[in-house]
């Protein structure tokens, strides 16, 4: 499907092609004329294993983002050790003989590596191709549904779109290993928003252009994604993505006859009612370390630090640490797709994950399983999530990227990805494409949604959010001493307040006030 992986295996193929060559040479040599076996081996054995072995290390390489000329240095390293190990092993007389016996088929081996170099010479040297390169880091399931709905995009494109799976955790590293080698591999990346701030400030993005304006129905807070640092824009946004609230209606409507929580509070009622029904636990958080439990703990106390101090956070830590035998055993290593597995084989009834866990593409045909209804969520703030497009800097193909990124930010586009992936649109003039409930429930929870802040020291916090979150729920630590803690790596230097001097500095205001809960559970959209 993909270029490296079908390379790699045409490749792999080709090895195993070149060594039965081999060996069938090999065992004709033990029967037939030595000589004759010997000629045929140096004319199309040596050469073909030859040409295999460093077609493998170099794809291999390229998949990793390592040149062709170093995966050569490679191949010929690990012959040079084989060599002198042969000759250490086997004394000099030994390795003459064999030298002698082998002569005259080293010629056509290397003649065949000359080749390969020439080759390798050429595709460095090759111009702009009819295809662009995106990298993308998306779910197995989600990947294959967003292939097929790219494909539509390629006669309008005029050129092929190849999608180069990523791992987000390794686009900036990678980006930035290919920027300073001069051999970019992508023509166009999408990224998590949360890195527009490092890669705009490392220069390894380009401007999409003055052809290139962000469409008059883009969602506000989408606005300060185009360009950080201010001049032209150099990020498209291609999806938002909030944290929603999923659960299963039949206790609620039964056993509780309650609608589903609307604030920290009501989370801790609605958790102990019921373990007492279920006698198990039946909520989860998503509280993996890194990102899954930053996000969760942001989502109750925000992402601005300047609102974090004492008497703003003292609550919020006591009722999460309150939830600690109320939550299902998982949430400690939680993430999305580890709750919306979870919510599938219904072993919790009430849970939030991001809208790109809500995945009713992905089932087989006649699965029975019962999908969750949705609502805002529980959560004081949102975290707008969501990917963002950009075209690294000496990208092969830029034009084509140019185009491809605003294909994929059209009204159309948008909205086809809105009714078969689920992607919340990055435009407003797309939300017809959503399901009824999931367009409700996203547009209430967008009025309170928050960006991380795009800062050098945004890392440092998620990894402090992250270990309070998990102390909160799974350690053994008072709350205070994990609330001081959590405020030491957060204001180094600060010394702490006690709660009665905390009580007289009133709390930096919200960056986003959220909306009047009074329509949440409802699923009324905000007026």
């Amino acid at each position: 499907m993909f270029d490296v992986f079908s390379s790699m295996m045409f490749d792999v193929a080709s090895g195993l092609i070149g060594t039965g060559v081999v060996s069938l040479l090999v065992l004709v040599w033990r029967r037939v004329d030595p000589d004759a076996a010997r000629r045929y081996v140096g004319r199309f054995g040596w050469p073909t294993a030859s040409a295999a072995f460093f077609l493998v290390a170099t794809s291999v390489a390229a998949a990793r983002g390592v040149s062709g000329w170093s995966a050569a240095a490679l191949v010929l390293a690990l012959a040079m050790a084989s060599g002198l190990m042969l000759f250490v092993r086997l004394g000099p007389d030994r390795v003459r003989e064999i030298g002698h016996r082998v002569g005259d088929v080293l010629w056509p081996a290397l003649a065949g590596l000359l080749f390969l170099v020439c080759l390798q010479l050429l595709l460095d040297r090759r111009g702009p191709s009819d295809r662009v390169v995106l990298a993308v880091d998306l779910a197995d399931d989600e990947l294959i549904a967003f292939n097929d709905l790219i494909r539509s995009l390629e006669p309008r494109l005029g050129a092929r779109i190849v999608l180069r799976p990523i791992d987000s955790g390794q686009q900036f590293e990678r980006l930035s290993r290919m920027v300073g080698r001069g051999r970019v591999q992508w023509d166009l990346i999408a990224c998590d928003n949360d890195l527009v701030g490092a890669m705009d400030a490392a220069g390894l993005v380009q401007d999409l252009g003055p052809e290139w304006a962000p469409p008059p129905t883009l969602l506000p807070p989408l606005h300060r994604l185009t360009a950080p640092g201010g001049g032209p824009a150099r990020f498209a946004p291609l999806r938002v993505g909030v944290r929603l609230g999923y659960f299963d209606d039949r206790p609620f409507r039964g056993a509780l006859r309650r609608s589903p929580p609307a604030d920290l509070e009501e989370l801790v009622e609605v958790a102990r009612r019921l373990r007492l029904e279920y006698r198990a636990p039946r909520v989860v958080l998503q509280a993996g370390a890194g990102k899954p439990a930053a996000t969760t703990l942001c989502e109750v106390i925000g992402t601005d630090p300047r609102a974090w101090n004492r008497a703003a956070l003292a609550g919020p830590f006591h009722a999460l640490r309150s939830l600690k035998p109320l939550l299902h055993p998982e949430s400690i290593d939680a993430g999305f797709d580890r709750v919306r597995d979870l919510l599938d084989c219904e072993e919790v009834d009430l849970a939030c994950n991001w809208t790109s866990g809500d995945r009713p593409w992905a089932r087989e045909p006649g699965d029975r399983r019962r999908l969750p209804a949705v609502y805002p969520g529980w959560q004081r703030f949102h975290v707008l999530g969501g990917d963002v497009l950009a075209i690294p800097v000496e990208a092969p193909n830029p034009e084509l990227a140019r185009r491809l990124a605003s294909l994929l930010v059209e009204a159309r586009t948008q909205r086809e990805l809105a009714g078969w992936l689920h992607w919340i649109p990055v435009r407003q003039d797309a939300f017809d494409g959503l399901p009824d409930g999931l367009r409700r429930a996203s547009s209430i929870a967008l009025a309170s949604a928050v960006l991380r802040p795009a800062d050098p020291l945004w890392p440092d916090r998620e990894r402090a959010l992250s270990q309070a979150l998990r102390s909160l729920i799974a350690g053994d630590e008072e709350v205070d001493a994990i609330l001081d803690a959590f405020l030491g790596r957060i204001h180094p230097g600060r010394p702490a307040l006690s709660p009665s001097e905390a009580s007289v500095r009133p709390p930096a205001p919200d960056p986003i006030s959220p909306p009047d809960r009074s329509s949440r559970t409802s699923g009324a959209p905000p007026s």
